[in-house]
């Protein structure tokens, strides 16, 4: 039986899937960043929550630091 995901939990919290438009909108809104930006970590870092948050996190205090 296949496991069902819940969009108000991202599904599964460890990889986003990238494929998945239900995932990809609750991960933007979570992680407060655009589509290409989410797709453009993913691609940098690969598909795990954690390093792709690090690296989106690291990002903004670049671009912040910049202005």
């Amino acid at each position: 039986m296949q496991e069902q995901r819940n969009i108000f939990h991202g599904g599964d919290e460890q990889r986003i899937d990238l494929f998945s438009d239900y995932e990809i909108t609750y991960w933007i809104y979570e992680l407060n960043c655009t589509e290409e930006e989410l797709k453009q970590a993913a691609k940098t870092v690969g598909p795990t929550v954690k390093k792709i948050r690090a690296y989106l996190e690291e990002m903004q205090a670049d671009h912040l630091s910049q202005v």
